[in-house]
């Protein structure tokens, strides 16, 4: 009998968490600003955190295809300018709480034999700092893929990405969907690539045009998840590029906030069906697949 593996596959940002991890550090700089003006200090609001602009030679950095630079020299300018360093931003991060039902989402995933992955666009220092905090390390161990940070003995950063780029082919992602210095889809690849002599079954939680390429790479057997207020739905339902062309659509809003849980049943036709079922268990939904 052939051995199986089971892997759950989760983004990280207004996934995982219900924040962008990267900007929310432009908290101290905004406080610090307050502060170098002489004006009294209040708690920026998350669209307030999300526009924030640095200076010019800063801002110059931002690519929208690769934000692995800009955010290098993001933590650059708040390190050299206002001496915010790596233990100010983990006392920040500590404010990003993960929800219970996603905890508990974790635990029932483990409980059935599910290893747990993490593959985001952030960078490993603010992910692994947010799963520490919120007590939930146990359940990803070293499988947490993101732009590697290093911290120099000067508290400078450096960040590289997450995928080598040299032995990448590019060719192989769905256009306008992957970033220069990540495709979901190779990571999740490579790691399965080890597993030799598996069969395997995945599930994927994302809520972004970047998370698009991984479900292309899905199969007939694994499950996509998708959120449904957020920007990969609205890709999906425009372009309608996902070779699995029937889905099922089952809101469990007991396991998950505000994520819909999409499985696949066939390549004939594009038909969306809506069903409210809040108490389903995950057992149950295994078992309807």
């Amino acid at each position: 009998m052939q051995n199986s593996i089971k892997i759950a596959v989760f983004d990280f940002d207004y996934t995982i968490i219900n924040a962008n991890s990267s900007t929310f550090l432009n908290k101290l700089v905004i406080e610090a600003e307050f502060l170098e003006k002489k004006q009294p200090i209040r708690t920026p609001s998350i669209a307030e955190l999300n526009r924030f602009k640095y200076p010019e030679e800063v801002e110059k950095y931002r690519d929208e295809r690769n934000f692995t630079l800009l955010y290098q020299q993001i933590f650059r300018y708040m390190y050299n300018k206002y001496g915010i360093n790596k233990q100010k931003m983990e006392k920040c991060l500590k404010e990003i709480r993960i929800s219970e039902s996603m905890k508990n989402l974790f635990k029932v995933l483990n409980e059935n034999g599910f290893e747990l992955m993490i593959v985001s666009d952030s960078n490993t220092f603010v992910i692994e700092k947010i799963i520490e905090q919120n007590n939930l390390t146990e359940f990803f161990g070293n499988r947490i893929f993101a732009n590697q940070v290093d911290f120099d003995s000067d508290g400078q950063v450096t960040i590289l990405p997450c995928i080598d780029v040299k032995k990448f082919d590019r060719l192989n992602c769905v256009k306008d969907t992957c970033r220069e210095n990540i495709c979901k889809r190779f990571v999740i690849d490579s790691f399965l690539s080890k597993k030799i002599g598996f069969t395997k079954q995945i599930i994927y939680v994302g809520d972004g045009k970047i998370d698009f390429c991984a479900g292309v790479g899905l199969r007939n057997c694994d499950i996509f998840f998708l959120n449904k207020i957020n920007h990969l739905y609205t890709f999906n339902c425009l372009n309608c590029l996902l070779p699995i062309t029937q889905w099922s659509w089952i809101f469990d809003i007991s396991l998950v906030e505000t994520i819909s849980i999409f499985f696949h049943k066939s390549d004939d036709q594009w038909n969306r069906m809506t069903q409210s079922c809040p108490d389903i268990s995950f057992i149950q939904l295994k078992e309807a697949t």
